[in-house]
């Protein structure tokens, strides 16, 4: 049988070669280039489960998901044993489709192997499926990066169809919470010229904003997607005198609590924000601490987050929600004061802390 399946997943391969450029096309190639096709055809014939597997990563991290399914159980018939991975895999894409009973059997198969990769991630879909939210503190990085790189491909060809960049970024909250910033800037007579540091700065709307608007004199972003880097340090806007600016200063792929721990004692900023970044974590402290280190005496911060009347996750949100009071306790804890408040719609939340010069001098 297995022989067979080798045999038809080869021959499928030479019929997706004449399909991409014809069998005129294949003999134009040339003799060294068809020899090269023919050992890579032989190749993947040969090693069949590893190809197949990937392919189901890359279906996976395009968003195919029945199609990664597919080549994973293929794989799974192959090998049943030797990539272990496999389980967690099949399980991931299960969740990802509210298959949440076939998710579960994968990714307790999964835990119960030695392969120990992807624990972390395992264990934080068996929580949502289990109902155990409680156990749950952070969103692994993972899953961050994953959906940056699909959120970044739905942005690129949204735009290169000259379509609009669609709900899902966010765009017309991101807006409204900045307009309530600015104004708060104007009553404080800091209307302009800042230090802004954009925390988990995705597409760059608040980037664009604050040039727009011109509240900054430098803007640098931090986030963990690689496709969201890309897509905010191409931005750029012509600006009166100037021409042609970019957007962003600095835009860098990394952890923000790294960032703050790198650069703290380098760049100092007066202006952090922080739309929709809260909702990755449930630890405030760490990020409240980590916005002191980095954020010069008297800096503003600006955050936003979805209103509970509990700290924890929402696997409906897909995100955490957060008390009012923890986020001004452990705002306080870390020398921020609290000096505005916005309820909008969908229980969105926006906060807006000063920085204590006195606080900052003693920690």
């Amino acid at each position: 049988m297995k022989l067979l399946e080798m045999i038809r997943n080869a021959r499928l391969y030479c019929m997706e070669m004449i399909a991409t450029v014809g069998v005129k096309g294949i003999l134009v190639k040339g003799w060294n280039e068809s020899v090269a096709s023919l050992r890579l055809l032989a190749s993947k014939a040969m090693n069949l489960p590893q190809t197949n597997l990937d392919l189901a990563k890359y279906h996976y991290l395009n968003n195919n998901i029945w199609d990664a399914i597919c080549r994973l159980k293929m794989v799974m018939f192959f090998e049943p044993t030797q990539y272990p991975e496999i389980n967690y895999y099949l399980g991931r894409c299960y969740y990802e489709s509210s298959k949440y009973t076939k998710a579960k059997v994968y990714l307790d198969r999964y835990l119960e192997s030695s392969h120990g990769v992807f624990v972390t991630e395992a264990q934080f879909m068996l929580a949502v499926i289990t109902g155990a939210v409680g156990q749950i503190t952070a969103i692994p990085h993972t899953f961050i990066k994953i959906s940056g790189r699909r959120l970044a491909a739905i942005y690129t060809k949204r735009v290169g169809d000259g379509e609009e960049k669609g709900p899902e970024f966010e765009i017309v909250k991101c807006v409204e919470s900045f307009m309530l910033l600015r104004q708060y800037l104007k009553e404080i007579d800091q209307p302009q010229g800042h230090e802004v540091l954009d925390i988990g700065c995705g597409i760059g709307t608040v980037g664009e904003l604050c040039r727009t608007y011109d509240i900054a004199n430098t803007v640098t972003g931090v986030d963990l997607s690689e496709g969201m880097i890309a897509i905010a340090a191409g931005l750029s806007l012509y600006v009166a005198g100037h021409g042609k600016v970019a957007v962003y200063d600095q835009a860098r792929v990394m952890d923000v609590y790294q960032y703050f721990q790198e650069f703290s004692s380098l760049h100092k900023f007066n202006m952090l924000i922080a739309f929709n970044f809260l909702g990755t974590t449930l630890d405030l402290q760490h990020f409240f601490k980590g916005c002191s280190g980095i954020a010069e005496d008297d800096a503003v911060l600006a955050v936003t987050f979805v209103e509970d009347m509990e700290s924890n996750f929402s696997p409906v949100l897909k995100k955490f929600k957060y008390s009012v009071q923890d986020v001004k306790d452990s705002a306080t804890q870390n020398g921020w004061s609290a000096v505005r408040e916005h309820g909008m719609a969908e229980r969105l939340k926006l906060m807006i802390f000063r920085r204590s010069q006195a606080t900052n001098k003693s920690s």
